[in-house]
């Protein structure tokens, strides 16, 4: 017991120091000149307002679109559950790129070309199958008469998803939030594809600093876009843990 007890600490801390070190390595890279340089620039502020506004949209895009597919796959459990499942699956199979293309020469027509809505559209495009899977995982794990004893005892479909469902989904729906804001964050391609020079996100003002390896403001765009991340995750679970709270 002892000695798994050692194992497992021993690997904690080869994984800490495998994740912790880029960082630390990014962090020794910058200096006081460089973070007052970026701190300082307008167009900084201004890709994490578009960057936060495209994660908003996606989000809710997720939420409509995925939440009803994610409930018809966990129920569905014939071939064409199978076949379902698939096509959800198909913008992580295929590259990034094929399956961008494609969808820029039908934006062009729409106008949705170099938009914050079209730049949404196609985040939500690649971050549906990783909400989808998360939700329809927790789906899989809710017995069918939950749903039939709330409307026995009167309860409204939006009652039943609010009060019943969700409460029971909380931790499916973290995870997938989670995954829809790492995986929209780290969009670059895709964003530079459809949003051109016009949808300034993070990843795409990051880019041009990180070309030669060396620069220091580069770094502190690196670090910030990383803080991004991890403080919407955490925003995102306390926010949710909050309403599942009151729902109780």
């Amino acid at each position: 017991m002892v000695k798994i007890f050692k194992f497992k600490k021993i690997i904690t801390i080869l994984l800490s120091v495998i994740f912790l070190l880029p960082i630390l390595s990014l962090i020794f890279r910058t200096d006081i000149e460089s973070w007052s340089q970026a701190l300082n620039m307008r167009k900084l502020y201004e890709s994490v307002g578009v960057t936060l506004y495209v994660l908003f949209l996606s989000i809710i895009f997720n939420i409509l679109i995925g939440t009803p597919v994610a409930y018809t796959l966990s129920r569905v459990k014939s071939k064409i559950g199978k076949i379902l499942e698939l096509l959800v699956l198909l913008p992580v199979i295929f590259p990034a790129t094929v399956s961008v293309l494609g969808i820029q020469y039908r934006f062009i027509q729409f106008g949705l070309i170099e938009t914050v809505l079209g730049v949404a559209i196609v985040h939500t495009v690649m971050t549906l199958p990783y909400y989808i899977m998360s939700m329809k995982s927790g789906y899989t794990t809710i017995n069918e008469n939950y749903f039939e004893l709330g409307k026995v005892m009167g309860a409204t479909k939006r009652q039943i998803f609010f009060k019943m469902t969700l409460p029971m989904l909380k931790n499916s729906f973290i995870v997938g939030i989670s995954m829809i804001i790492m995986v929209s964050l780290a969009q670059y391609l895709t964003t530079f594809i459809i949003g051109g020079s016009e949808v300034m996100t993070l990843p795409i003002m990051l880019m041009p600093y990180m070309v030669d390896g060396g620069s220091r403001l580069g770094a502190v765009y690196s670090i910030i876009y990383i803080l991004c991340t991890f403080i919407l995750i955490a925003i995102i679970k306390e926010i949710i843990n909050l309403l599942w709270r009151d729902k109780r």
